[in-house]
């Protein structure tokens, strides 16, 4: 979303309002702040490895939009305000939050630039998580995306904690979808498109990793004329399932 602080609440209602009425799940990055239309639910927050995330009724338009729940986690590390780089998921109110889950190993050794938002929704049977890899090349490893192997870490580990094998994590990786076999990606697959996610590198780097235990059919396009103007990234289509 680039940000979505910086143009307001314009961006949810033109960008992510009709992404989000015609998916069971909406995995948001670069999220901004919250809309104004949003108001927090009393209660409804978690607090896990030093992050919080909150819930927010969500009613785009008025009553006639419809009923949404958004949850917000703040990752970005600037000092003032909401920051641009958070992290946020959008559901119909159907698909409420059963539980939330920060992913997120707080051993600087093992650590991520960022944690990962998890949602299990209600008919839904897999935990559902955003993500976004660091696009800074770290030193000593060399390339954008060194910390995805570190997300995945982190979200099988609070899955096991779960006792739960299948989980899908979809978001920007900032790496390409073949190059995770050198870097711990055995017990993982990539569903991606075919089409650059981001066209000014002519790269996929929007995708969906999984559990390699999870077995139902998968597809994946970009969305050409669905969500762009703001963003650099095409939205991506995930359908799980036949």
């Amino acid at each position: 979303m680039q940000g979505s602080s910086t143009s307001g609440e314009c961006i949810w209602l033109t960008r992510v309002y009709p992404l989000a009425r015609t998916s069971h799940v909406l995995a948001l990055q670069e999220a901004g702040a919250p809309p104004a239309s949003a108001q927090p639910v009393p209660g409804r927050t978690w607090t896990q490895n030093g992050r919080t995330v909150a819930e927010y009724l969500w009613r785009p338009g008025g009553s006639r939009g419809g009923d949404f729940y958004l949850y917000w986690m703040r990752t970005d590390t600037s000092p003032s305000g909401n920051g641009r780089v958070n992290l946020a998921m959008v559901v119909p109110a159907a698909q409420r939050a059963r539980d939330v889950v920060i992913a997120w190993d707080t051993n600087p050794a093992h650590q991520s630039v960022r944690p990962a938002l998890g949602i299990l929704p209600t008919d839904i049977d897999q935990y559902v998580f955003t993500v976004h890899a660091s696009a800074q090349a770290s030193t000593g490893r060399g390339r954008a995306g060194w910390d995805a192997p570190r997300i995945v870490s982190a979200i099988e580990c609070e899955m096991a904690a779960r006792g739960r094998r299948q989980w899908i994590a979809a978001g920007d990786w900032n790496r390409l979808p073949d190059n995770w076999a050198s870097q711990g990606g055995g017990t993982t697959l990539q569903v991606a498109p075919s089409e650059p996610t981001r066209p000014a590198s002519g790269a996929v780097i929007d995708y969906a990793v999984i559990n390699r235990t999870l077995t139902l059919p998968t597809m994946a396009r970009t969305e050409h004329n669905r969500g762009g103007g703001q963003s650099d990234h095409l939205p991506v289509f995930l359908h799980f399932g036949s």
